[in-house]
């Protein structure tokens, strides 16, 4: 679905503006969910696991809001912690965001230093992910996709009352899918580097095809 996107969004490169001022921030935005959501499926399988049985089930219907689909804020996202490891923490109350702080600590700042250690080599992105430091990755990638999630919403949501392209022109829509990707891709990279992640990748094949990801002419 992934790849499906991505060829979607560089079919849209050869469009009018106005087709991907409608387009691009809906694709943008499906691109991150499933990313996202396939992240949160590596680390937690059982979460996904239990969505899918959820779905399956014959009083399943997509009309109303079911408890246990993923949501941005708790599946994502969380509130900042005050207390992660005091006496009166209780393990059924620890959030398990991807982007939480019990998974910031638990699971991204090691694997930070794990591919630092490899010291790989690349282009441009490569560079700059090597220069953010372990305990800033997290709150780095937060900042970034929260942005990116909030933009591209609103292209979706149709908020402007302004004529469509106005605000988000080509070239604004260009930045921002493609700074979506560039997030997306550092997030699946370092997850190459947590042991008990599914569907792991040599870390050698993991970092080409990061670098092959930086090349793709998405919206150019």
């Amino acid at each position: 679905m992934i790849d499906l996107l991505l060829e979607q969004l560089e079919w849209l490169s050869g469009q009018e503006d106005d087709r991907v001022s409608v387009l691009a921030p809906f694709l943008g935005r499906s691109l991150l969910d499933l990313a996202t959501t396939a992240l949160i499926g590596r680390f937690d399988p059982i979460r996904v696991l239990f969505i899918r049985r959820v779905q399956a089930h014959p009083d399943y219907t997509t009309s109303q809001a079911w408890k246990a689909s993923i949501r941005w804020q708790g599946d994502v996202l969380a509130e900042k912690e005050k207390d992660l490891w005091g006496q009166n923490v209780e393990y059924k109350k620890v959030t398990r965001a991807l982007l939480g702080d019990y998974y910031d600590e638990l699971i991204w700042r090691p694997a930070v230093l794990r591919l630092a250690s490899l010291a790989p080599r690349g282009d441009r992105w490569l560079a700059e992910l090597a220069g953010i430091q372990a305990e800033s990755f997290v709150a780095r990638k937060r900042d970034d996709i929260s942005r990116q999630y909030s933009s591209l919403s609103k292209g979706i949501h149709h908020e402007f009352v302004m004529p469509p392209g106005a605000v988000y022109d080509r070239a604004t829509l260009s930045d921002l899918v493609r700074g979506t990707i560039h997030s997306i891709a550092d997030l699946a990279l370092v997850s190459q580097f947590v042991p008990h992640a599914e569907f792991l990748l040599s870390p050698s094949e993991a970092v080409e095809v990061f670098n092959r990801i930086e090349q793709l002419e998405v919206m150019p």
